[in-house]
């Protein structure tokens, strides 16, 4: 996990206030029950995505994010 925070860090990524997720640029991945849901608000609702994995969950975060910083570019 502290190469998931690494690189998390290198992405900008930050808490979201009064969630317990993270958001980077409009793309979130947040605590939903059991489930972790990933989503982009530039999309909309319609692609949000859950995962019971958070590591599937933070894998689909991390690639959106450099998605978002490489077109940023």
């Amino acid at each position: 996990m502290a190469s998931l925070q690494r690189e998390l860090d290198r992405l900008g990524a930050f808490p979201s206030p009064g969630d317990s997720g993270l958001t980077y640029d409009g793309i979130a991945i947040r605590r939903f029950g059991a489930d972790w849901i990933v989503s982009d608000r530039e999309r909309g609702s319609s692609h949000d995505v859950r995962f019971k994995d958070i590591r599937d969950a933070v894998e689909s975060f991390v690639c959106l994010c450099e998605q978002r910083w490489q077109a940023l570019e």
